[in-house]
């Protein structure tokens, strides 16, 4: 992974019930036929998605500044291509396939009009704005925006007690900002915590999403559905716990001093309970 960022909100700290925020409701499709205006002077209008029998949601954009911002568009707009300027008339390039909420996100963020963003970013929106700017090439301008999206996103998922579509879209959008921290806090999660109806219901939705090409991570995140069955998930946990046991025996053996160095002759009491507290600690840390 190329890291994009290099941190997020730890999902293992999870916040008490009480402090739990409302639900964020993913913002609505945009479906008025007003124009979005991302440029005043703008030359070219995108047509994005699919919102009534005619058009879907227009955005008034300067071609130079998308030029810029992605090869994928440099090549699209400024080739020998269907999508060029025509020598006269409106410059009106379709994208029906795109999320008209991702692209509107990411034509905000390049154009500089921040206020245009869609509130809140939830984990659905930003999965959706990772998937349009990976197929546009355009994932190293979300920079500025990466680290506050993905600690918003993760913060909200900590609340969360089930896995769902939700831990699958943060899975990807950690891996292809390359957080390997988001990824490895949602993969723990994923095995021990994850219940075996909830991680069958992922391998279905991992399948879903697979017949419809969505990413989700990477390549071999759940693996085949036996292999996050209740056995391999007994043998990751009963090597962490041979580690510690294994480590545990090591202190025992060596003797005096083998857990409590902090005096060169402790009194034999004082010993003992300060090997108490070392071991609780592992104990309390497996």
């Amino acid at each position: 992974m190329n890291p994009l960022l290099p941190s997020v909100v730890v999902l293992s700290e999870m916040p008490s019930d009480d402090e739990e925020p409302a639900v964020a409701k993913e913002p609505a499709v945009p479906n008025d036929p007003a124009p979005h205006i991302l440029d005043d002077d703008g030359d070219l209008w995108l047509d994005v998605g699919i919102s009534s029998a005619s058009q879907g949601t227009l955005f008034k954009v300067c071609s130079t500044t998308i030029r810029r911002s992605s090869l994928v568009f440099k090549a699209m707009l400024f080739g020998p291509w269907m999508e060029a300027k025509p020598a006269e008339g409106k410059w009106i390039v379709k994208h029906p396939d795109d999320n008209p909420l991702a692209i509107g996100a990411l034509l905000a963020v390049i154009h500089s009009r921040c206020e245009l963003l869609p509130e809140p970013i939830t984990a659905g929106l930003l999965y959706g704005i990772v998937i349009a700017s990976d197929k546009y090439d355009m994932l190293p301008v979300l920079r500025p925006c990466a680290r506050a999206w993905m600690d918003a996103a993760f913060l909200r998922y900590s609340y969360r007690h089930k896995f769902d579509m939700e831990a699958l879209q943060l899975a990807h959008v950690a891996w292809e900002f390359g957080c390997e921290e988001g990824l490895t806090a949602i993969v723990e999660r994923l095995v021990f915590l994850a219940t075996l109806d909830e991680l069958e219901e992922l391998g279905s939705l991992r399948d879903e999403m697979q017949s419809h090409n969505f990413p989700y991570g990477p390549p071999d995140l759940l693996g085949k559905s036996n292999r996050m069955s209740p056995m391999p998930r007994l043998v990751v946990i009963q090597d962490i716990l041979d580690f510690w046991a294994a480590e545990i025996a090591r202190r025992i053996e060596l003797g005096d001093g083998a857990c409590c160095q902090a005096f060169p002759k402790p009194d034999p009491t004082e010993r003992v309970l300060c090997d108490l507290r070392v071991l609780g600690v592992i104990i309390r840390h497996i």
